[in-house]
């Protein structure tokens, strides 16, 4: 009888020990999934500051940068520009003081979409605006209704005169058009213009991949 007494009291002293051990290990184990995942979250953290701060420098240094439409922008060593407003025109004429200048006349069955722009030269010599193919320092093409690429034309509107140069620290009105389709008109949604800006090749002359200084985009609708 003793014996047994004693035998059920050993075996309640390692049901106790036993129980009081998996309950400190279980503790353990939610202190360290505990630990892992605040570790797991830290480290989430600390990745995702990383991209954003990635995607940022990048956004910094990528030679496409995204404009928006009344504000001034810079384009490095060249010019300063303010995009304004847009609309659609049956023709382009320059008007000045008893000055008329016709660009682009009347056509059947198209119009052309037309930008203001006003543009300051911040360098120290002319620099030159004017068509994509032209070699020039400053070229733009339209995208409408994401589908769309119309090839734009610059030129500087100096009171009803038209020019494709602007001197060191002037500020002239430039206008930039494209012409259109009146069933792309008809159907329009938003345009896209981009614009190029790009320096001589060491020859002095202009070139397709010569020495591009930036991309600029902007959204009308």
């Amino acid at each position: 009888m003793k014996k047994t007494g004693y035998l059920l009291i050993s075996l309640c002293l390692v049901l106790i020990v036993g129980m009081g051990g998996c309950s400190h290990s279980s503790a353990d184990n939610d202190e360290e999934n505990t630990a892992i995942a605040q570790q797991g979250d830290h480290d989430n953290d600390t990745d995702k500051g990383a991209i954003e701060t990635q995607q940022e420098e990048q956004q910094a240094t990528s030679k496409v940068k995204k404009v928006n439409v009344g504000k001034t922008f810079t384009i490095p060593d060249m010019f300063e520009v303010t995009l304004n407003s847009a609309e659609w025109q049956d023709e382009v004429v320059f008007e000045g003081d008893g000055i008329s200048t016709t660009m682009e006349k009347q056509r059947e069955g198209a119009s052309y979409f037309v930008v203001s722009a006003t543009v300051k030269n911040i360098g120290t010599g002319n620099e030159t605006v004017g068509h994509m193919n032209a070699g020039v320092n400053l070229s733009g093409s339209f995208k409408i209704n994401d589908s769309y690429d119309i090839e734009a034309s610059m030129v500087v509107d100096d009171e009803g005169t038209a020019r494709w140069d602007i001197g060191p620290l002037m500020t002239n009105n430039v206008i930039i058009y494209g012409t259109v389709s009146d069933e792309i008109r008809d159907s329009f949604k938003n345009c896209t213009l981009i614009l190029d800006a790009n320096l001589p090749g060491e020859d002095g002359m202009f070139h397709s991949d010569a020495n591009p200084v930036g991309t600029y985009i902007a959204e009308y609708e």
